[in-house]
């Protein structure tokens, strides 16, 4: 089959007697820093090489922008230097400035003091340069912080500590003084000096492209920092025009298939095809038809062929009994991250019951925003920890600054005090769950019914009861077959609306 949708530009005999076919697809463009451009005009590449953008030499990852732009900095890691900046530190210079060794960058501040996370042990680790506290959780987890510049440690090593328990005393007063004469690079909670011989490297970032490192990340020659936000839909690509403009470079490029059919080929050079569609004569499995071109082409060719087993022996059957069997088959979700839905790993569940677990976590997700919006000015009531640092003391005040940043530390709630009353708030989103469609076999299919008693009655009787019993199941008998077999009238018939089925079926539960 065609694994990707363009027209065939070749086809022909290999040696062995096998039909050879090459696609192309129909043009693209993307915007490409050219500084990371792997590609020449006129290349046949591997997809790789165009989609995935790696470092040119070893560094730490800085982003920043400059209006609407972003920029991606690779930073020397010998003559650079990036600095983090403490919560409410105030910085005394603007981005693109140009500073001189030994010159303050911030006002003075002070490092907060250590608190515990968990209830432990403390253990105080001392060397020539600096002072640590290993905490000792009682659920086996071992924390590590660094005692702050000047501050006293308030416990001994060996002592016990209840969670929340302050273990070190403010900082002295500090100020972050640049190490480098060179340029300010400012981003949100750092900063950095590039020096003005620095090997480091700045480019724009356009939307299509997504970075597959952290904001102030190492990074290592040869490391993907950048991919393009597009499906490679072939291994090759052919690079037919590349045009710089500035620091960026816009490619033209195509994707480029060959496929050897074990059968003689249908198609001549200059057919249209679309992914998915038969290139050879044979069976196509439909599982792999699936994965390639998606669920509708799977179906299509599915009763495409289920037709013409029955047409061949002059049997005339209407799609819909066809289609009313390929849906279930076709109707299937494996959970490949369960997110924090009720999902586990690797479970076979029908798409409604997918769907709605989906819709109910995104309307969830609406609410926790409608109410963070709520919180801005709030009081907070208890210590906010991440880290082993603490982000937010109790007393202060909410901001949307200071909102978004405890959402990006992935802070799931916070004490706050809200008209006047203390409340427990959940400020992070749930994690949506990510499925795949599967097709089964009808038999599988059966066994997976939402109504245990309508599976029960197909095979395996024994087991499906037992399995049900244990998992506590219930029956709503909102299907066919479970109220046939337990007498109740099935919801159908003319004049039986559906809302009013369904509140009948819930009021006899």
């Amino acid at each position: 089959m065609a694994p990707i949708s363009g027209r065939v530009v070749m086809v022909e005999t290999t040696r062995t007697g096998k039909d050879l076919v090459s696609i192309e697809s129909d043009p693209r463009t993307v915007n490409i820093p050219a500084a990371l451009l792997q590609v020449a005009e006129g290349e046949e590449v591997d997809s790789s090489k165009l989609f995935s953008l790696k470092s040119p030499l070893d560094g730490r990852a800085f982003f920043f922008r400059e209006g609407n732009q972003r920029f991606l900095a690779i930073l020397d890691e010998d003559l650079d230097k990036f600095y983090l900046l403490p919560p409410g530190v105030v910085v005394k210079v603007k981005h693109g400035e140009e500073v001189e060794e030994g010159q303050s960058l911030t006002e003075e501040f002070h490092v907060e003091a250590v608190v515990a996370e968990a209830p432990g042990r403390v253990e105080v680790v001392e060397d020539k340069k600096r002072r640590f506290l290993l905490l000792h959780g009682r659920d086996g987890r071992t924390h590590s912080y660094e005692v702050p510049y000047g501050a006293q440690i308030l416990v001994k090593s060996g002592e016990e500590v209840e969670e929340g328990q302050k273990l070190t005393t403010k900082s002295r007063p500090l100020t972050i003084s640049a190490e480098v004469a060179g340029t300010v690079l400012l981003s949100d909670r750092s900063l950095a000096v590039v020096h003005k011989g620095s090997r480091g490297l700045i480019v724009p970032l356009p939307p299509s492209l997504e970075p597959r490192v952290e904001h102030g990340a190492p990074v290592r020659a040869g490391q993907e920092i950048l991919r393009l936000a597009l499906p490679a839909l072939s291994e090759t690509v052919l690079v037919e025009e590349i045009r710089k403009d500035g620091d960026l470079c816009t490619v033209r490029f195509r994707f480029r298939a060959q496929v050897e059919c074990s059968e003689a080929a249908i198609v001549r050079e200059g057919d249209k095809v679309e992914r998915g569609d038969p290139i050879s004569k044979g069976v196509v499995p439909p599982q792999y038809l699936m994965e390639v071109a998606g669920v509708r082409k799977a179906f299509e060719y599915l009763l495409e062929e289920l037709q013409r087993v029955y047409k061949t022996q002059g049997v005339d059957i209407n799609d819909k009994h066809f289609e009313v069997v390929l849906r279930q088959i076709l109707n299937n979700v494996r959970i490949i991250d369960p997110g924090e839905s009720d999902f586990l790993l690797n479970d076979i569940v029908p798409l409604e019951i997918f769907q709605r677990e989906v819709e109910r976590l995104t309307k969830e997700n609406e609410k926790i925003r409608a109410a963070r919006e709520e919180l801005v000015g709030a009081k907070i009531l208890a210590p906010i920890l991440r880290g082993g640092a603490t982000v937010a003391e109790a007393g202060e005040t909410l901001t949307a600054e200071l909102l978004e940043r405890l959402v990006a530390l992935g802070v799931r709630q916070i004490r706050v005090e809200v008209h006047g009353e203390p409340r427990t708030v959940r400020i992070a989103e749930y994690r949506l769950p990510q499925g795949e469609r599967e097709l089964l076999r009808i038999s599988r299919v059966a066994l997976l019914r939402k109504s245990w008693l309508a599976a029960a009655s197909f095979e395996r009787t024994t087991k499906v009861l037992a399995d049900a019993a244990l998992r506590g199941e219930e029956d709503y008998l909102d299907s066919l077959k479970a109220c046939l077999m337990v007498g109740k009238k099935i919801p159908v018939g003319t004049g039986f609306p559906r809302e009013e089925s369904v509140e009948s079926t819930a009021k006899t539960n």
